[in-house]
């Protein structure tokens, strides 16, 4: 800012002179150059945002995300590519990152919908939810470990009970014979012939399970 100008008359008063007015984009003679680059009569600079979210969706274009391959990483490298392009916007993100899921996780961005999820860190928190066997495996073993098939339960409660834990493993892991075994050892003793065990209906990422000819609930 110039330095402020006495009033004649009022010595002891002064007023500011107005303030140099902020570059801005285009010709029109600024500052002794020539009449190139920056002038008064030029054009204001444009926001950003619509550049910066240009940018990112050609950045997250070039990768994309199933949930089963290193979903963790995923979202790690989406939020750096965010965070670089200056996006600040989380409801923007949150439509961004729908263009990167292909394969099954386009299911997870109709979810999205569905459940009206507008904050990044909810989508977050659910997407290592949805794809925590990818993330960790071993974890997830350990959970089918814990389900037990209870004394008086049907066969039928049993299986959906260990349904809903083994669709977090990838299809690597839930096609496992490990996961068959943990199945059957841990059915009731009492289930007539549990060796004699067929295939039953498919599981999510195709995984199955068995069932015994000597239950009637069995599927």
């Amino acid at each position: 800012m110039a330095p402020a100008t006495p009033v004649s008359g009022f010595p002891a008063m002064t007023f500011p002179t107005v303030p140099t007015p902020l570059p801005t984009i285009g010709g029109g003679g600024g500052g002794g150059s020539g009449g190139k680059g920056f002038g008064q009569n030029s054009l204001p600079v444009p926001r950003q945002d619509f550049t910066q979210a240009v940018n990112a969706a050609r950045l997250v274009n070039r990768f994309k995300g199933d949930g089963v391959t290193k979903p963790d990483h995923h979202l790690k490298n989406f939020e750096a590519i965010m965070q670089t392009v200056g996006i600040l916007d989380q409801a923007l993100w949150i439509t961004v990152f729908k263009i990167t899921l292909v394969d099954e996780a386009t299911s997870f961005t109709d979810d999205l919908d569905e459940e009206g999820v507008t904050k990044w860190p909810e989508l977050k928190e659910k997407f290592i939810m949805r794809y925590r066997g990818a993330i960790n495996p071993i974890m997830v073993m350990d959970n089918l470990a814990k389900v037990q098939h209870k004394k008086g339960e049907p066969v039928l409660a049993y299986v959906n009970r260990f349904r809903m834990e083994a669709k977090w493993l990838p299809p690597e892991e839930a096609n496992s014979p490990m996961v068959a075994s943990l199945f059957l050892r841990n059915m009731q003793p009492n289930i007539s012939d549990p060796a004699a065990a067929v295939p039953a209906k498919e599981l999510h990422h195709g995984t199955t399970v068995p069932r015994c000819s000597g239950d009637p609930e069995a599927i």
